[in-house]
């Protein structure tokens, strides 16, 4: 299967900072190569390295292995919009199926319109609105077809695919679950893009959960997949936020052909 793909990012398009644009901001690992993954941070045309001293996780799980390689040691800050990291120092001969990422992104706070300091409503408590963003990402490798693309690794907000995501062909529909905190997320709106077209944020499809939390993502071509949801609640810690918003991110390449 060919790895090596050069096709720009879904694009979340916001014109200013706002709290919409701060939570449509997505922490997306692509996998490019059977050792080799790519890090973004952002949307486009303004994706940039993530900052490393923002991902407190990132992890590489093994073909048919329960445990965890933390790939922490090798992340860089990295060039430009995004920072390469070779997993191969770390996971040596074991064949990778999944790498999971979580991401701090702090808490950002308004006093006036479309201007967001990176601080809570603590320091600014004149503020008109206020949150805190907490990013999650999983990029699939094709052995996880083999190694358990539906894993469910934990995390806060995830999105696991309940159907091999590696056979699915364009025109075709992949169910995608939700779960938050480990539970089922039923009404919320999954997004996906084709790696190419930039949509504004209110021209975005959004392709609903049901009761049990999936939500059917139509596959519209071959190549890299980018499926996002931006989910928001109330605060845990009132006094710093007026929300909490937690983004996932799920990444996977279908091929031209199944193989």
């Amino acid at each position: 299967m060919k790895f090596r793909i050069a096709i720009p990012i879904l694009a979340f398009v916001a014109a200013t900072m706002s709290a919409v644009s701060a939570s449509a901001h997505d922490l997306v690992l692509i996998p490019d190569g059977p050792k080799t993954l790519t890090m973004k941070f952002g949307h486009p045309p303004d994706y940039e390295a993530p900052d490393p001293e923002k991902i407190f996780l990132l992890d590489a799980y093994a073909t048919n292995d329960n445990t965890s390689i933390s790939l922490l040691s090798a992340v860089t800050k990295g060039n430009g919009e995004h920072s390469t990291l070779n997993m191969a120092g770390l996971t040596g001969e074991r064949s990778i199926a999944i790498v999971a990422g979580e991401y701090d992104n702090g808490y950002f706070a308004s006093v006036t319109k479309n201007k967001y300091f990176n601080t809570s409503k603590l320091n600014l408590p004149k503020a008109t609105d206020s949150g805190y963003f907490l990013k999650f990402a999983k990029s699939l490798y094709p052995l996880a077809a083999k190694g358990g693309f539906d894993r469910v690794l934990g995390q806060q907000l995830e999105l696991i695919p309940q159907s091999d995501p590696f056979a699915v062909r364009p025109g075709q529909k992949l169910p995608v679950r939700v779960l938050f905190r480990s539970q089922p997320l039923a009404g919320v709106g999954l997004e996906c893009g084709d790696g190419v077209t930039k949509i504004k944020e209110v021209d975005i499809p959004r392709y609903k959960t049901n009761t049990e939390g999936i939500a059917l993502i139509p596959i519209e071509k071959v190549g890299l997949q980018i499926i996002a949801l931006d989910y928001q609640t109330p605060p845990r810690f009132p006094a710093l936020s007026d929300h909490d918003d937690y983004g996932a991110s799920l990444t996977f390449i279908v091929s031209a052909k199944v193989e």
